[in-house]
């Protein structure tokens, strides 16, 4: 057994059929065009703030129908011999 520290970025695909308001729909569709690597909150722009609660509200992980991991750090923690 050891004891480790583990940076992971996870990125799950969700593949969904649902009715959204003529807003959310346009606000997704800007995210997308204008944002095709993704958004995040940090990211200030109030065309997306629609579809971003959308997705924050509608959007979890036990949908996903693929998952990808992305190894960030991964380090042995060993006791301190001194």
């Amino acid at each position: 057994m050891k004891d480790i520290k583990l940076n992971v970025t996870v990125k799950y695909t969700v593949g969904v059929t649902m009715t959204v308001t003529d807003e959310q729909y346009d606000s997704l569709e800007y995210m997308g065009r204008r944002y095709p690597f993704g958004y995040n909150h940090d990211i200030r722009d109030s065309k997306c703030w629609e579809g971003y609660d959308f997705l924050a509200e509608n959007i979890r992980e036990k949908d996903a129908c693929e998952w990808e991991y992305e190894i960030n750090d991964l380090e042995e923690i060993k006791e301190d011999e001194s």
